[in-house]
C-alpha cells in the first residue's frame, strides 16, 4: 500500500556513514522526520503532531524502504508523504499516553467446508416435502457419498444419494449428478420406503441398500456390508451428528 507513494527526501542532510535507522551516526531517522514534518507548511492547523504518530509513520516509510530499497518515484517529498500515510485507512494517531488502537480486523468469516452445509437448503427443503428427518438424509448422504456430488459406484450407483439409472428415473431426477435432483429424488425414496415398512428405520435403509425385493424374500441371508451401512447410519442418528 505504500510502495510507489513515497519519493526521495528532500533537503535532509545525513551524515558520512549514517544511516536510515533510529540510529546511527547522523541524525536518527524518526528526529528527520519529525523535523521535517513540523517545518511543513502542511502541518494542520499549526499544531506538532504527536511524537507517537510521527514513530508511526517512520515505521511505515522504513518498511517501505527496507521492502523496496528505495521510497519510489510518487513525486511527494517526505513530509508530504508522512501526511499522505497518516490519511490511509486503517492508519490510527495516538496522542501520547494514549492506549494503542487498532482497526478493526475485517470479516472473514469462512464459507461453508463441508459438503452437510453445503446442501443444507436443499436437504432442509426436502425433509419438509417428503416428511423426512433431516438427520437421517444427511446420514444417507454422507454414507452413500461423503457429499461428493460427482461419486459414481462399482454398481453403476450415481451422485449425492448414489441413485441407480433405473431408480432415478423412476422417481423422475433427469439427472442425477445434480444435487438438488438427487437430494429430491433419494428423499423421495427413503420415504416411500419407511411409509412401506411403517417407519421402521433399520428397515427401511436395508432395503434403499440392498433392495426391497431383497429384504423381504431373504432377510436371513442379508449381506455383512448391508448390516453396516445400517449399523453406521444408526450410529450417526444416535450420536446426533451426520458429518
Amino acid at each position: 500500500m505504500i510502495q510507489g507513494l513515497i519519493s526521495p527526501m528532500a533537503g535532509l542532510p545525513l551524515a558520512p556513514g549514517s544511516t536510515m535507522g533510529a540510529t546511527g551516526g547522523g541524525m536518527p531517522f524518526v528526529e528527520m522526520l519529525n523535523s521535517a514534518m513540523q517545518r511543513s507548511s502542511q502541518v494542520p492547523d499549526g499544531q506538532p503532531l504527536p511524537s507517537q504518530t510521527v514513530n508511526m509513520l517512520a515505521q511505515a516509510m522504513m518498511a517501505a524502504l527496507l521492502q523496496t530499497g528505495s521510497f519510489g518515484g510518487g513525486g511527494l517529498s517526505m513530509p508530504s508523504m508522512g501526511y499522505r500515510l497518516q490519511s490511509l485507512p486503517g492508519f490510527q494517531p495516538q496522542g501520547v499516553g494514549s492506549q494503542p488502537t487498532n482497526p478493526p480486523p475485517p470479516d472473514i468469516s469462512p464459507l461453508p467446508t463441508n459438503g452437510e452445509q453445503r446442501y443444507e437448503a436443499i436437504i432442509r427443503q426436502a425433509a419438509r416435502r417428503y416428511g423426512v428427518d433431516e438427520s437421517l438424509i444427511k446420514a444417507v448422504i454422507q454414507t452413500e457419498s461423503s457429499f461428493n456430488p460427482q461419486a459414481v459406484s462399482h454398481a453403476g450407483a450415481e451422485g449425492l444419494m448414489q441413485l441407480m439409472p433405473a431408480t432415478a428415473a423412476e422417481l423422475g431426477v433427469q439427472d442425477s449428478f445434480n444435487p438438488e435432483q438427487n437430494i429430491m429424488g433419494g428423499t423421495q425414496y427413503l420415504s416411500r420406503l419407511l411409509s412401506r415398512y411403517q417407519g421402521n428405520t433399520r428397515l427401511a435403509l436395508s432395503a434403499y441398500n440392498w433392495g426391497m425385493g431383497n429384504v423381504e424374500r431373504n432377510p436371513e441371508k442379508m449381506p455383512t456390508e448391508t448390516r453396516n451401512y445400517v449399523s453406521r447410519i444408526m450410529g450417526m442418528l444416535e450420536g446426533g451428528s451426520a458429518a
